[in-house]
């Protein structure tokens, strides 16, 4: 069976600190699920969003829904100190992802993401799925390693995300044809192919979240 790699160049994201004083790290929440969404063979998804405030201070977070009683709602949310809070993903224009501001003493805050097929939750707690801070985000070409994109087995699918979403980017995906059985390098071995390259445009979005 064949694999592939895929080497994938991204933006170098934009962060433009205000003067005299620091501008809040923004983090990726790659899969936001407003409630609980059904997919295939009648299973229940939904996305659970878990931030722990380990520091001193109180950490201020711009993007999640407060869920309080009264009738107007802050548009950001204190987590104190020694408080995990649970948060629902604030969704706006259809967005499944979420981009997150968070204040000073962002390094104390601990963000989880899981999504969980809650119609089978007896028999599985579901699947961490990483948060992206900004800080952490690639500024340079990388590469995803054998994915198995001929198998009908399994599927694949690339989301590209930038920081830089308040204008339009565009981002060179490659596709290479590697071969597993080579196990090591020969000099009469089969050097990976190029399978094609593809460029996608990301459109500007609004600055708390993508489609």
């Amino acid at each position: 069976m064949l694999r592939h790699l895929l080497p994938l160049a991204t933006l170098a994201v934009l962060s433009l600190p205000l003067v005299g004083q620091s501008a809040p790290e923004r983090v990726l929440v790659p899969l936001a699920l407003a409630g609980q969404l059904p997919g295939a063979n009648n299973s229940l998804w939904e996305t659970r969003l878990s931030m722990a405030n380990t520091g001193t201070n109180t950490v201020v977070v711009e993007g999640l829904d407060p869920d309080c009683s009264i009738g107007f709602c802050p548009p950001e949310v204190d987590i104190l100190p020694g408080f995990t809070i649970f948060p629902r993903p604030l969704i706006t224009n259809g967005a499944l992802s979420l981009l997150l501001h968070v204040g000073a003493g962002s390094d104390a805050l601990t963000i989880q993401l899981r999504v969980q097929d809650v119609s089978r939750q007896a028999e599985t707690w579901g699947t961490s799925i990483p948060v992206v801070r900004e800080r952490d985000a690639f500024t340079d070409t990388f590469h995803l390693l054998d994915i198995p994109v001929d198998n009908a087995r399994a599927r694949s699918l690339l989301r590209v995300y930038s920081f830089a979403n308040d204008a339009p980017a565009t981002v060179l995906v490659r596709i290479y044809k590697t071969l597993p059985e080579q196990a090591i390098s020969y000099q009469d071995g089969t050097p990976d192919v190029l399978l094609g390259e593809h460029t996608l445009v990301l459109p500007a979005r609004d600055s708390l979240g993508w489609p």
